[in-house]
C-alpha cells in the first residue's frame, strides 16, 4: 500500500504530510485533509475508513462497490466510484478510482496507478491548478484531469484510425486484421470507461455539495461534462469508421478467397478431359483405338498437352487469370 497525505492550504496549494498527522488533524476548523491510497487491500482500507470514523452504509459501500461506477450521496459524506485507465505501456486496462469525501476531508482510493492528466505535477503547483481550495475544487480538477485523458486518448485514436484508411487507400493489400483488433480494443475500452464517468460526473455537478462550489469549480465541472459528451460523439464516429475499414478488409479477403477458388477451378476444369481420356484408356476392353499402336502412348501424351494448352490458353484470352 501506498498512502500520500497533504493539507489543502488558502492558497490553494497543497502541503505534504504524514498520515497520523492528517488523521489527528480531522474536524479542526478551516482544515482540510486529502488523503491518497495506491493498492490498499480490503482490510487496510477497512483500517483508513476506520481512522476516518467512516461507519455504517457508506463504509460498506466504499469496500464492496470499488467496481460498481456511480455516485452515492451520503450524509455526512459522498462516494464517487468511476472506471479510469491503468497507467501501463499498452493503455488496455481498467481501473477503478473511489473518491469517498465530505467536509474537511478527501479520500482516493484505487488499485494501480492510473492516467492523469498531469500526474508529475508538484504539490506547489497544485494553486495553478485548483478552481479553488474546497473538496469539490479539488474533485473538480480530478474530473477534468480525467477527462482531458480520455479526449487524448480518443484523438490517439482518430490518428491510428485516419493512418488506417491512407494505407487502405495506397496499399490495401498491407492491412492486417490486428491493427483494426487493435484499435477496436481501444475504442471499446474507452467508450466503457466514458460511459461510466459521464453519469457520474453530471451526477456529481448537480448534487447539492457541488452547488455550494465557486464558479470556477462549476467551470471546470461543465468543461469537464464537455469534454466526455465530446470525447463519447467522437468515438462513436471512430467505431463507424472503423467498421468502414473492417468492412473493406472483410471483402478483400473475400475476394482473395473467390479467386483462389477461381483458379482452383480452371485448373481442375484444365485437367478434366485428362481425366475423361485417362479413364476411357484404362477400361479393361479388349478393342480400344490405339490399343495396340507402337505410337499408342506417345499420341495420348500429345493429344492431353494439346487439349489442357488449348483450355488453358482459352481461359486465359478470357481474362479468368486476371
Amino acid at each position: 500500500m501506498k498512502t500520500s497525505c497533504h493539507t489543502i492550504l488558502e492558497d490553494k496549494s497543497l502541503d505534504p504530510c504524514d498520515y497520523r498527522a492528517a488523521i489527528d488533524s480531522l474536524g479542526q476548523e478551516k482544515i482540510s485533509i486529502w488523503i491518497d491510497v495506491q493498492g490498499a487491500n480490503k482490510e487496510e482500507l477497512e483500517q483508513i475508513m476506520g481512522d476516518l470514523h467512516v461507519q455504517g452504509l457508506i463504509r460498506r459501500f466504499s469496500l464492496d462497490s470499488r467496481d460498481h461506477p456511480g455516485y452515492y450521496p451520503f450524509r455526512p459524506l459522498s462516494l464517487l466510484v468511476m472506471p479510469v485507465i491503468t497507467d501501463t505501456k499498452d493503455n488496455r486496462k481498467m481501473e477503478y478510482l473511489g473518491v469517498l469525501f465530505g467536509s474537511g476531508v478527501l479520500l482516493t482510493f484505487y488499485e494501480k496507478e492510473f492516467s492523469r492528466f498531469q500526474k508529475d505535477i508538484d504539490p506547489e503547483g497544485f494553486a495553478s491548478v485548483l478552481p479553488d481550495n474546497s473538496i469539490s475544487g479539488i474533485i473538480s480538477s480530478f474530473l477534468l484531469g480525467l477527462s482531458m485523458v480520455l479526449l487524448k486518448r480518443t484523438a490517439f485514436i482518430s490518428e491510428s484510425i485516419l493512418q488506417l484508411e491512407k494505407k487502405m487507400d495506397a496499399q490495401p493489400g498491407e492491412i492486417n486484421m490486428e491493427e483494426i483488433a487493435d484499435l477496436q480494443s481501444g475504442i471499446l475500452l474507452l467508450e466503457s470507461i466514458v460511459q461510466g464517468q459521464l453519469p457520474v460526473f453530471t451526477a456529481f455537478a448537480a448534487s447539492d455539495k457541488s452547488s455550494e462550489s465557486g464558479e470556477k469549480t462549476k467551470e471546470y465541472q461543465t468543461l469537464s461534462s464537455a469534454n466526455l459528451q465530446s470525447a463519447d460523439r467522437t468515438l462513436e464516429l471512430l467505431e463507424r469508421r472503423l467498421n468502414a475499414v473492417r468492412s473493406f478488409y472483410d471483402a478483400q479477403a473475400r475476394e482473395k478467397t473467390n479467386r483462389r477458388l477461381e483458379r482452383l477451378t480452371i485448373m481442375s476444369t484444365i485437367f478434366m478431359p485428362i481425366t475423361f481420356l485417362a479413364g476411357i484408356w484404362g477400361m479393361n476392353f479388349h478393342y480400344i483405338p490405339l490399343i495396340n499402336n507402337p505410337f499408342g502412348y506417345a499420341y495420348a501424351i500429345v493429344a492431353m498437352i494439346l487439349i489442357s494448352a488449348g483450355m488453358y490458353f482459352y481461359f486465359r484470352s478470357k481474362g479468368w487469370f486476371d
